[in-house]
């Protein structure tokens, strides 16, 4: 469930099972963010399928860090979106695509990464900075990344990040296969 633009105040979240006997051990992930462009932060991502993505980061800021960093890797502006894997399955991520702006001022030099819990850096599944390689090359080497894991049914989060600089933000393209 996403509510957004919520008035000040306070809320009661509640848990409930559905039947009377179904209790057992849940979790329950809640982030509240301050307002933003929908995908700027874990309280508000964008849902990811399997049709992929494509968008412009230049107006989100940098407020997550992931664990595969090269250098400054990761410290430019960030997307979040949400993927929902429903079977387990091998998936792979990538911005290879977005390599066919570069050099341009559009070009954006990516890191791509996923976790199990939105905020923590601690349940990063994969990180990739890089892994396009030299298809074409970009004026710096390669700038785009690609992430392959195996999956067991449940909510992912999907980090599109960039290298801070002069290709910090720009237009991209996020592919995805394997998604059941």
């Amino acid at each position: 469930v996403h509510l957004r633009d919520l008035p000040a105040g306070t809320y009661n979240v509640f848990l409930d099972a559905k039947t009377a006997g179904g209790g057992g051990a849940y979790q329950l992930d809640a982030y509240f963010s301050n307002p933003g462009p929908t995908g700027d932060r874990c309280g508000d991502p964008i849902l990811l399928t399997a049709a992929g993505a494509t968008g412009n980061n230049c107006a989100f800021e940098h407020d997550y860090t992931p664990g595969c960093e090269f250098g400054s890797s990761g410290f430019g502006s960030e997307v979040v979106y949400y993927l929902v894997v429903t079977a387990g399955a091998t998936i792979t991520i990538d911005t290879c695509a977005s390599q066919a702006t570069c050099p341009t001022p559009a070009c954006v030099d990516t890191a791509v990464y996923i976790r199990s819990v939105c905020s923590g850096a601690g349940t990063q599944v994969v990180c990739n900075d890089d892994g396009c390689g030299f298809n074409p090359p970009g004026p710096n080497g390669p700038m785009q990344s690609t992430v392959t894991t195996a999956l067991t049914p449940g909510v992912y989060y999907v980090f599109m990040d960039s290298y801070p600089g002069i290709y910090a933000c720009g237009d991209y393209v996020l592919t995805v296969t394997g998604l059941p």
